[in-house]
C-alpha cells in the first residue's frame, strides 16, 4: 500500500504476484510513473520519496512467490436479456434477421425452478442462447411479476453494406418502435435506433464506403 505523505490517502494497493516480470510491466510500471507524476509538484524530499517507493514495488514484485492476481483470466462476457414470456420468439426471430443459430433451449418444465413461475409458464424458456457473429446473446422468460422491460442499454450492430443496415432497421422496426429514423450522419453512412417487438433496443449503424469505423473515430 502507498500513501501520499502529503495528504495521507492511500494511493495504490498492490498484493505480490509469482509472474514478476509480467506483474512489474502491468503493475509496478504504472505505479511508478503515478508517484513520479503525484510527487513532481511536491518538494525534492517527496519526489525522492517516491523513488524510494517505486523501486520497493519492483523488490516485492521480484522476490514474491505468491500467486498472482493480475494474471490474465480468460473469459467471455454476453448480453443477458429478459423477456415476458417471448423469448424462444425473440431469439427465432434473430436468427433469421441477424444470421444467427439458435443454441440450446433450457424450459422451466423438470428444472428445479418449474414452481417459481406459473404453471402456464412450464414451456417457457429458463435459458436460451443465440449466437450472431461472435457474440452469443443469452436470455430467458421471466416471470410476469418480476419482469421489467430492458432499459438503460442498447445492443450495437455495426454493418457495412447501407442494403444490410436498411433490410436489418425495417424488420427490427416492424410491429416495434421507431427511436431514430435510419439516416445519414456524420460519423455514418447510416444511423438508426429501434426497440423490436419483443423490448429490446438496437443500434443501427452503417460504415458505408469511405466512413471511418465507429469503434476507431
Amino acid at each position: 500500500m502507498f500513501v501520499d505523505p502529503a495528504t495521507g490517502a492511500v494511493m495504490y494497493r498492490i498484493r505480490a504476484t509469482s509472474r514478476p516480470q509480467a506483474a512489474f510491466a502491468r503493475v509496478g510500471q504504472p505505479i511508478v510513473r503515478l508517484l513520479q507524476a503525484r510527487f513532481r509538484r511536491h518538494s525534492a524530499d517527496a519526489m525522492t520519496h517516491a523513488t524510494i517507493a517505486a523501486g520497493s514495488v519492483a523488490r516485492c514484485l521480484a522476490r514474491s512467490k505468491i500467486p498472482a492476481f493480475v494474471d490474465e483470466v480468460d473469459m467471455h462476457v454476453s448480453p443477458y436479456l429478459s423477456f415476458n414470456g417471448k423469448c424462444e420468439a425473440a431469439f427465432r426471430f434473430y436468427e433469421e434477421c441477424l444470421g444467427g443459430q439458435l443454441g440450446s433451449i433450457h424450459r422451466y418444465a423438470g428444472s428445479p425452478l418449474a414452481s417459481e413461475v406459473p404453471a402456464g409458464w412450464q414451456d417457457k424458456v429458463m435459458h436460451g442462447s443465440v449466437t450472431i457473429g461472435e457474440l452469443v446473446l443469452m436470455g430467458a422468460d421471466v416471470a410476469p411479476d418480476a419482469y421489467e422491460a430492458p432499459k438503460g442499454f442498447s445492443l450495437s450492430i455495426q454493418i457495412k453494406e447501407t442494403a444490410d443496415a436498411e433490410r436489418i432497421y425495417r424488420e427490427l422496426g416492424k410491429d416495434g418502435t421507431i427511436v431514430l429514423a435510419l439516416q445519414k450522419t456524420f460519423w455514418a453512412d447510416r444511423f438508426g435506433m429501434v426497440v423490436d417487438r419483443f423490448g429490446t433496443p438496437w443500434l443501427i449503424n452503417c460504415e458505408g464506403a469511405g466512413q471511418p469505423s465507429a469503434a476507431g473515430g
